[in-house]
């Protein structure tokens, strides 16, 4: 294990103690700890329509272990056969243009949530399995996942943003993540 991920699981376990460890919730009220997330939730329709509109070009979507090593188990090894896809909007290091003009609303909106660190439309192929967050139904299933900084308190807050905002995007699986986005968006 490198130096950079043995500090950083140092960090997540501060962090997670901060915010509970073991009880703290499973779910936070978006209301109370993020609202601007809510801007998403008035917006629904917008968004569905241009992910209908990406949708129609499914097959040329990446499989998410084509964009990052990191999720060849889940991706590509458990359930092989079944495809998990991620349409990627944004990222640490900034967002994919040509992916961002396929949704240029959703986009829009994205960019009005402060700390916004990532942004992506996760697309499950009927019956495929992701340890924790099982597709069981005959259908697929598409979740827009948006990952913004963890609010914090002061020293916390200042530590967060530098690990997320500066480090992060300079790590070697972003800078994969990044050169893999553009490559894909471009065949789309």
């Amino acid at each position: 294990m490198s130096a950079a991920a043995r500090a950083l699981g140092l960090l997540n376990r501060l962090f997670r103690r901060h915010v509970g460890g073991a009880q703290r919730p499973a779910f936070f009220d978006v209301g109370a700890t993020y609202p601007a997330l809510r801007l998403l939730d008035r917006n629904y329709a917008v968004i569905r329509e241009e992910l209908l509109a990406v949708l129609q070009d499914q097959e040329r979507i990446p499989r998410y272990h084509e964009i990052s090593k990191a999720e060849t188990y889940i991706s590509g090894t458990v359930d092989p056969t079944r495809s998990w896809r991620v349409f990627m909007l944004a990222h640490v290091s900034g967002g994919i243009p040509t992916n961002q003009a396929r949704c240029p609303r959703t986009s829009a909106l994205l960019g009005q949530i402060p700390g916004l660190l990532q942004a992506f439309f996760s697309i499950l192929d009927p019956g495929k399995s992701i340890p924790a967050h099982y597709n069981t139904s005959p259908e697929r299933r598409v979740v827009l996942i948006v990952d913004v900084v963890r609010p914090m308190a002061w020293p916390l807050h200042v530590i967060n943003w530098l690990v997320t905002r500066v480090l992060a995007r300079y790590s070697e699986e972003v800078q994969e993540i990044r050169a893999n986005d553009t490559r894909y968006a471009n065949r789309l």
